[in-house]
């Protein structure tokens, strides 16, 4: 991954516990669509200091449909 100005970046910060944000990674497709996603995380300078702390759950998973 290297810089590029066109790249996008997304901040999600008034998630609530009943929401889930999908990520796809990666993508076999060879048709011009993003293949691969980098993200990242970062600590936010706004949090205030008596804020419980965030949790996150990973789950990778393999879909494969034959179109």
């Amino acid at each position: 991954m290297t810089y590029n100005p066109a790249h996008g970046w997304y901040y999600v910060p008034e998630m609530r516990r009943d929401e889930a944000l999908l990520l796809k990674c990666c993508d076999t497709k060879t048709d011009g669509r993003a293949r691969f996603m980098a993200h990242t995380s970062f600590t936010d300078p706004t949090t205030p200091a008596d804020a419980r702390p965030r949790e996150s759950i990973e789950l990778r998973t393999l879909v494969f449909h034959p179109n």
